[in-house]
């Protein structure tokens, strides 16, 4: 009887761990689909940022700058750029949307009236920890950059 009983025991637990591992396989593209929504507010306060790359007739970029969200649509950045070895130090205006996947564009107009995109991705981290990942998305230019939040 004894034999009989550990059988059974054996065979409910090996389906118990079926069930479990079919239910694991069942739920993960849902829990892995469950990242909160991002909304435009959450975009908000300074980020400090660099960015390296090249453009078609100015040769390599390097920049380092502040760039700072409102929460509402609209930001402001300041930043020193080389073009080639020609050190620039400008800034824009512009606004900015974001997608409720954490995606999003930023348009920004420099004092020359000229304009700049980017498209970007926002990956929060631990302890509320936000980074930008972003390129810019004009012609030409080949630009990758990167936001913390201070």
């Amino acid at each position: 009887m004894t034999h009989l009983l550990t059988n059974r025991n054996m065979t409910m637990f090996q389906a118990a761990r079926v069930a479990l591992f079919l239910a694991l396989v069942t739920m993960a593209p849902g829990l892995l689909s469950a990242q909160q929504p991002c909304y435009p507010h959450q975009l908000q306060g300074s980020y400090a940022f660099y960015g390296t790359g090249s453009a078609a007739g100015l040769g390599q970029i390097t920049m380092v700058g502040i760039e700072t969200f409102d929460g509402a649509g609209n930001t402001t950045l300041t930043e020193t750029a080389s073009f080639g070895g020609m050190i620039v130090r400008t800034g824009f205006s512009g606004t900015y949307k974001v997608n409720p996947d954490c995606s999003g564009t930023v348009v920004g107009t420099f004092p020359d009236g000229s304009t700049g995109h980017l498209d970007f991705v926002i990956a929060v981290r631990a302890n509320n920890g936000m980074e930008i990942h972003a390129m810019e998305s004009d012609t030409g230019v080949n630009l990758l950059i990167t936001l913390i939040k201070q």
